[in-house]
């Protein structure tokens, strides 16, 4: 379901194709260090797009998200790799990897578990980070 969402653009919970707010592009719920990034940012991630209703509704019934996270706006998104197991010839080669698209060598050898985006050019969302969304326009 994951990659379905993620390479579709899909809402994470409803599967439904999130709005878009008008020039500012689709939402996405992170859970990540807000202070750990310099606006606008490219981010890279396996969480794919939510609507909403559905991010209030995780922001709501998840305390561990609630603690720790990043709701941005994004135009542009672009997969660039999996994140998986890399097989060499003895078997698992360890923990799991980002293997980008370009890396054609390795890739066939990868399992992979989940499609790694590149959000570029994200922006604090001002109705979740009015804090963060001042600093992302100076």
């Amino acid at each position: 379901m994951q990659r379905r969402a993620a390479d579709r653009l899909l809402c994470a919970y409803c599967m439904e194709p999130p709005q878009r707010e008008p020039g500012e592009g689709m939402l996405w719920l992170l859970h990540t260090d807000p202070d750990a990034h310099q606006w606008p940012a490219d981010i890279r991630t396996s969480t794919p797009p939510i609507c909403r209703p559905h991010a209030e509704l995780a922001l709501r019934r998840c305390a561990t998200l609630r603690r720790r996270y990043l709701a941005v706006r994004v135009r542009e998104a672009e997969p660039i790799g999996v994140r998986g197991t890399v097989y060499d010839q003895g078997g698992p080669g360890g923990p799991d990897e980002l293997v980008l698209f370009t890396e054609r060598n390795r890739l066939r050898f990868v399992l992979g578990r989940d499609l790694v985006l590149e959000l570029r050019g994200a922006v604090p969302e001002p109705d979740f980070h009015p804090q963060l969304s001042a600093t992302a326009t100076e």
